[in-house]
């Protein structure tokens, strides 16, 4: 992996590492993410907001979300 980029996913991997588990996680109460590939898709993070919605950033699949009151993923790509 090259220095730079090791250097700016860093800061990430410490707030992954420090974030408290996910109660819906913890509570199985997730559906899997939707994936059109079969060949599954790469977490990078994930943390719940103060609504108890779900966000799950992947690596080259965008952004996932999960509203609290939803069983269906919110999928954010970028242009």
């Amino acid at each position: 992996m090259r220095p730079a980029l090791l250097a700016l996913l860093a800061p990430l991997a410490l707030l992954v590492l420090k974030a408290p588990p996910l109660a819906a996680q913890t509570a199985g109460a997730l559906p899997p993410l939707p994936d059109s590939t079969g060949w599954g898709i790469h977490v990078l993070a994930a943390r719940q907001d103060r609504q108890g919605g779900v966000w799950v950033g992947t690596y080259g699949q965008g952004i996932f979300y999960l509203p609290a009151d939803s069983t269906r993923w919110q999928h954010f790509v970028s242009d």
